[in-house]
């Protein structure tokens, strides 16, 4: 555990004190990440460059596809679906959980929590965005609602995010490093795979994983500042006893 993820339980300058186990440095990357999606997202709205630079990437994809690739292509997509990674993630959390009944129960539950919530996000603000996709003659796959951010690429990132945090509770050494690189392998080819079979500008992807990283650390750094706020206040209780 590196210094910023220390427990902070200090006195703030306005007299109150800073939520114990809050990790600072992940509120400050989920709030980097935040502003880049937010800049992203107005320069998809207003940006002549944006959408040149789009079109570039979108025109030269397509120029490239191969009967082979675009096989592989929509299979790898077909994972990222949010009907199918939802009830995957609250079946593994489940599994990988400690102790009988609650104790086991809770954890899915919130895991799959983060991972909803996440998706809610990310519908609002599509719909608040209303950004076209590119021209249905360019597609080479199935594709509804609105463009920005991609709805495969943010659920796939939230996913993998979601089960790398609950892995990482159970595995260490080599066996969590190969399971982190292929779920953050598999996220990645399920964002490219987007752009590549025309469903999605390129810059809907990007907008996806900045969303889905943004709202990982937030959850991830409130999630951990109340259970080590509880671990607290029960340390605190029984010393006062």
């Amino acid at each position: 555990m590196t210094k910023e993820d220390d427990i902070v339980a200090q006195p703030s300058t306005t007299g109150h004190r800073v939520a114990p186990g809050v990790s600072r440095g992940r509120l400050t990357a989920a709030a980097v990440l935040g502003l880049g999606f937010v800049a992203l997202t107005l320069a998809v709205t207003s940006s002549a460059h944006a959408f040149a630079v789009d079109a570039t990437v979108h025109h030269w994809l397509m120029a490239h596809r191969t009967p082979t690739l675009t096989t592989v292509a929509l299979a790898v997509t077909a994972t990222g679906a949010s009907g199918l990674v939802v009830p995957a993630v609250f079946v593994l959390a489940l599994l990988a959980g400690r102790g009988p009944g609650l104790r086991r129960l809770l954890p899915a539950v919130l895991a799959t929590g983060v991972l909803l919530l996440g998706i809610g996000v990310r519908l609002e603000v599509s719909r608040l965005v209303a950004r076209e996709r590119p021209p249905s003659g360019d597609w080479a796959g199935f594709a509804h609602g609105y463009a920005f951010p991609s709805g495969h690429t943010t659920t796939s990132a939230l996913t993998a995010g979601v089960l790398i945090w609950v892995a990482s509770g159970r595995l260490t050494g080599g066996v969590r490093t190969a399971v982190v690189a292929v779920l953050a392998v598999w996220a990645v080819s399920v964002g490219v795979t987007r752009a590549y079979l025309g469903v999605h500008w390129p810059t809907d992807v990007l907008g996806g994983w900045l969303l889905a990283l943004a709202w990982l650390l937030l959850a991830t750094a409130l999630l951990a500042g109340g259970r080590a706020g509880r671990l607290h206040d029960t340390a605190d209780r029984e010393v006062a006893s």
